[in-house]
């Protein structure tokens, strides 16, 4: 559903772009979803729907010491 908004939102309302993206990332950061499986996950699907500097975004994310960059990347 958010990559969805985010896009319509790029598409139709650039200006308020910012304010939505900032919304995605307070709920997202809520849920307790941050960790490296799910920033990953997240990653995938904006690079399905061809939201490529969303997904290098959320890849850039995951810490580059995390144990897991070199075997999930």
């Amino acid at each position: 559903m958010w990559v969805d908004a985010l896009r319509v939102c790029r598409e139709y309302l650039p200006s308020h772009l910012p304010a939505l993206q900032a919304e995605y990332d307070l709920q997202v950061g809520a849920k307790g979803s941050r960790d490296v499986d799910s920033l990953l996950a997240q990653a995938r699907e904006w690079e399905q729907h061809g939201e490529y500097k969303a997904a290098v975004d959320c890849l850039l994310k995951v810490c580059c010491d995390s144990q897991y960059l070199p075997t999930c990347l």
